[in-house]
């Protein structure tokens, strides 16, 4: 049986994800461009790219680590968070609040379920 490296797939897994998130925002951003769309919207879409991003990396890393994959989860969304609040802070100046806690609690969650419904249903 082929030994799995964890530590390369984590860091697959969140390439992916922030490779997602970049390619969903570009979309969003042309497609907001020549629309109207309000900024309910976006901030919509935005968040809609976030959980697919977030989830597409920790499914592809779960199938091949195939355990642990709350773990798994919590690990890929963390670093994926703190890579996009560092992006974010390139262009609007920081406002820490309650805000930004719910967003991180929420993202480690979508990585903590997506890796559990992954693991389990490789079973």
């Amino acid at each position: 049986m082929k030994k799995v490296n964890y530590l390369l797939q984590i860091l697959k897994g969140v390439l992916i994800s922030v490779g997602v998130t970049i390619l969903g925002i570009a979309l969003i951003a042309l497609l907001v461009k020549d629309a109207d769309a309000g900024s309910n919207l976006v901030s919509g879409l935005s968040i809609a790219v976030k959980i697919v991003s977030i989830a597409l990396g920790t499914v592809l890393s779960a199938i091949k680590i195939k355990r642990k994959g709350a773990i798994l989860g919590a690990l890929i969304a963390t670093p994926y968070w703190i890579i996009c609040f560092l992006l974010s802070l390139l262009s609007a100046t920081p406002v820490f609040s309650l805000g930004i806690i719910i967003d991180f609690v929420l993202t480690v969650l979508t990585g903590v379920f997506s890796g559990i419904l992954t693991v389990n249903t490789l079973k």
